[in-house]
């Protein structure tokens, strides 16, 4: 079996595990238990969110040349700021209970939050892993921590022992063993820590990080607002719903993996062409993912979780457009970080968090979930929209270009042909490899753009969570410090595919990607 063949597998039976052990989850402890756990493991993954300073997104910019640097410093920088970041956690909500705010037991708080360190050496060492090309590793990790938590959460639902405790547990005890996996194959080598690396990684990720905690708050906030106002069964209900909308994010993510290295490396003629190409694709699964599960909401929900979570369907229908707004949109951001500068680019999800506070804070009191739905749906359409205006403002490209087309339609149906076809496979074996051989300067020819999307929705996914509230969302997604140029003062009136740089208005040829300004490293101020 070839090494992309594996991961793939490897990703659908996470994805697979963790739907199983979430059924499970909701079963045994209705609305009102699932409530209180996703307030809880909320508090942790968005200390997570907060607190790792975007470090992950700044080692993509340093990572050349400084490979085992930055594997050590991942191990010894993430413990480090996970505790700071812990104890902050702590110290708020202990001030939150001498204004009567209480999200939870401190007993389910205290052990959540006990993962924050494992969670962001985690993160940073995935992500490291990642550049490394160890793509096999990482999923591999995530393989085990999925069979460990399926397999607690399946003994102890069968016993009747299975309560909000041991699902925030289960939960915390998961971070610590991807962890574990990962240090038990790679062992970075200690010896390599680099103090001034660090610091330059923090001091470049701060400049990110106020667009990524406004991004991450805007996932999650809503659901502490909702607790405060409502109930932890109108909290379960909503983050079932959240949960199950998640998964219409599965084809953006493959989408992304096709395009991101096109987006990030090369002219910026081609980036522009790749990314208003990729919104098209994204637009159009976007479309059929979000309205699948819309259509198949009434039935899917009370038949896998039960009828107790009937009301997350009306949730769902009011995070469907703002859910598809978002998956469309998404490949936009990857170049407006490429191009723009970090604190207009955090402009945008700073704004959609103020919406969404907000109309939660408005709508929440009057349709309760629902309601809170449909803050968080304004909100991503806030974000996305945003983006989309400064990219054709940018590059000159109509937003109707970014409108999916006839040969998009087309390479769905040679998608779905060769994926449903007797006897046919979409060609996925050496991806692996050709990611180590790009990894080595080697050059490597590149799969036809539907057979690469093909290999990548099968490979996506498995970052949601069946206890709600997943890992951070991946803010590299909409952060990835790869190539931060500025952009020429004059925007591009008509972007051409001939291989040469654009032209501004008067005519004159605007600097290539070799020749844009680079945002300095050091001492920049947030």
């Amino acid at each position: 079996m070839g090494q992309a063949t594996w991961n793939a597998v490897a990703r659908v039976l996470v994805l697979g595990l963790n739907a199983v052990s979430g059924v499970l989850v909701a079963r045994a402890l209705l609305p009102e238990g699932r409530g209180v756990t996703a307030l809880v493991i909320a508090t942790a993954t968005t200390t997570i969110a907060l607190g790792y300073l975007s470090v992950e997104q700044s080692h993509v910019r340093l990572w050349a040349g400084r490979r085992d640097e930055i594997l050590a410093n991942s191990v010894l920088l993430g413990p480090a700021v996970g505790i700071l970041a812990a104890l902050g956690s702590a110290l708020l909500l202990w001030a939150g209970t001498w204004f009567g705010i209480t999200v939870a037991s401190p007993e389910l708080l205290a052990m959540a939050l006990a993962s924050v360190p494992a969670g962001i050496t985690a993160l940073y060492l995935n992500g490291a892993l990642t550049l490394d090309a160890q793509i096999a590793l990482v999923t591999r990790s995530m393989l085990y921590v999925a069979v460990l938590q399926f397999g607690a959460t399946a003994l102890l639902a069968t016993a009747g022992w299975l309560t909000p405790g041991w699902v925030v547990a289960i939960w915390s005890a998961s971070s610590a063993s991807a962890l574990l996996v990962l240090l038990a194959r790679e062992r970075p080598r200690l010896r390599f820590w680099n103090p001034g690396l660090a610091r330059r990684a923090i001091s470049l990720g701060l400049r990110f990080h106020p667009g990524s905690a406004a991004l991450n708050l805007t996932l999650r906030l809503d659901v502490f607002i909702l607790g405060a106002l409502t109930s932890s069964a109108a909290v379960g209900l909503y983050a079932l719903a959240v949960t199950v909308g998640g998964f219409a994010r599965i084809p953006a993510e493959a989408v992304r993996g096709v395009f991101l290295s096109r987006q990030a490396e090369g002219e910026l003629v081609d980036a522009v062409e790749a990314t208003t190409r990729a919104t098209r694709i994204s637009t159009l699964l976007a479309g059929i993912s979000v309205g699948g599960l819309c259509a198949t909401a009434p039935v899917l929900i009370p038949l896998a979780y039960g009828v107790a979570f009937a009301g997350s369907v009306r949730a769902m229908y009011a995070l469907g457009p703002g859910l598809f707004l978002m998956h469309a949109g998404r490949q936009i951001g990857a170049y407006l970080i490429r191009c723009d500068r970090p604190l207009v680019v955090s402009a945008f999800p700073t704004a959609a968090l103020g919406v969404n506070i907000v109309l939660n804070l408005m709508l929440i009191p009057r349709w309760g979930i629902v309601g809170c739905a449909l803050a968080a749906s304004v909100s991503y359409a806030v974000l996305t929209l945003a983006q989309v205006v400064r990219f054709c403002r940018m590059t000159g490209v109509r937003w109707q270009r970014l409108l999916p087309a006839a040969a998009e339609i087309a390479m769905l149906r040679q998608l779905l042909s060769g994926l449903t076809g007797p006897g046919r496979m979409p060609r996925t074996g050496g991806l692996g490899r050709a990611a180590r051989r790009r990894a080595r300067g080697s050059a490597v020819s590149t799969p036809p753009e539907h057979e690469l999307v093909a290999a990548q929705v099968s490979a996506t996914g498995a970052e949601f969570d069946q206890l709600e509230a997943p890992v951070p969302e991946e803010p590299e997604d909409l952060l990835r410090p790869g190539h931060l140029e500025r952009v020429p003062a004059n925007p591009v009136d008509q972007v051409v595919s001939s291989g040469h740089a654009p032209a501004d208005r008067s005519g004159r040829e605007l600097p290539g990607h070799d020749q844009l300004e680079e945002l300095p490293e050091r001492n920049s101020p947030v």
